[in-house]
């Protein structure tokens, strides 16, 4: 028994392997007229783009936010959505639209937290400001700080007389001698 199970278990890997295939090719079929057809209704428009064009669409895929989970870039995140919003794009491109006008659009259809950057009016002024100050500030700061340190030990006090040594301070310097000479026996 033991010999037939062992002959028959690579053809049963072989039907699995053959079997995913089959359906992969199946799969490949069946979408590739669905995406055929959709860049036929598109006009084509990805294959009729110029490189500037092409490069035009990359700067906006990297203005607007994925729709599908709102973390990544249009231009860098992988997903169905985004592949969307790029064909999206590059129809607008071939239909003449400006860049304000492709963006306006997207902000129609999802609002402002599609765009990656918001814009500088309102409350979205504070996130560009607020750096801005806080970086002004730290600056200030830091030029306090350095003066500060750079200064010699003994510009704060005052400036010593001309006169000569002063009799306290030789009264206190023969006080501290004999201590550690008390602290030495």
């Amino acid at each position: 028994m033991s010999g037939i199970g062992g002959s028959l278990s690579p053809f049963r890997s072989w039907s699995r392997r053959s079997l995913l295939m089959v359906l992969t090719v199946a799969t490949m079929l069946a979408v590739a007229p669905a995406t055929a057809g959709a860049q036929a209704a598109s006009g084509g428009a990805s294959s009729d783009l110029t490189p500037q064009q092409e490069a035009r669409v990359k700067v906006l895929a990297g203005r607007l936010i994925a729709p599908c989970c709102w973390t990544q870039t249009v231009d860098v995140h992988q997903s169905e959505a985004s592949s969307q919003i790029k064909e999206q794009i590059r129809i607008m491109i071939v239909q003449g639209k400006s860049d304000s006008e492709i963006l306006d659009g997207f902000v129609r259809q999802y609002g402002e937290k599609i765009l990656a950057a918001p814009p500088a009016r309102g409350f979205n002024l504070l996130a560009y400001l607020l750096p801005l100050a806080a970086a002004l500030i730290a600056a200030v700061l830091l030029f306090v700080a350095i003066t500060r340190w750079r200064r010699p030990v003994g510009e704060d006090l005052a400036a010593p007389s001309s006169e000569g040594p002063d009799p306290a301070d030789d009264a206190l310097r023969r006080r501290v001698d004999e201590e550690l000479d008390s602290f030495d026996r």
